[in-house]
């Protein structure tokens, strides 16, 4: 984990390179197994074509990338960027306790409720 901007195989970050593009990829596919282009136009509005594309080796878009990482935060850069960042380390950690919080405050309403019925 590294927090230096010129660390790491010193790629060019104003672009996604084709590596990246194939992160992108595997990354969307993890998210939506089936389907993937039909479920990228549908939850994010990029066009199903330009996910074939990228699938196809063109890298994608500054604005595309921008889309992906207002929807998909933290977890998607950490997935494509080439070097590690300790303050992306620390977004993705927080995300994902958030989320297990969610889930436990979940689960004891439905406990509640179970022991409220009984």
């Amino acid at each position: 984990m590294s927090s230096d901007i010129n660390a790491g195989n010193g790629q060019n970050f104003g672009k996604l390179s084709e590596v990246g593009g194939r992160a992108v990829v595997a990354f969307l596919r993890q998210q939506y197994p089936v389907k993937t282009a039909a479920c990228v136009e549908a939850e994010i509005g990029i066009p199903a074509d330009t996910y074939r594309k990228w699938e196809n080796g063109t890298a994608p878009s500054f604005n595309a990338t921008l889309k992906l990482i207002a929807r998909h935060g933290p977890e998607f850069l950490a997935a494509v960027m080439p070097t590690r960042f300790d303050w992306l380390d620390a977004a993705v950690q927080a995300r994902e306790a958030k989320a297990i919080e969610v889930d436990i405050a979940e689960k004891r309403r439905s406990l509640d409720q179970l022991r409220a019925n009984l």
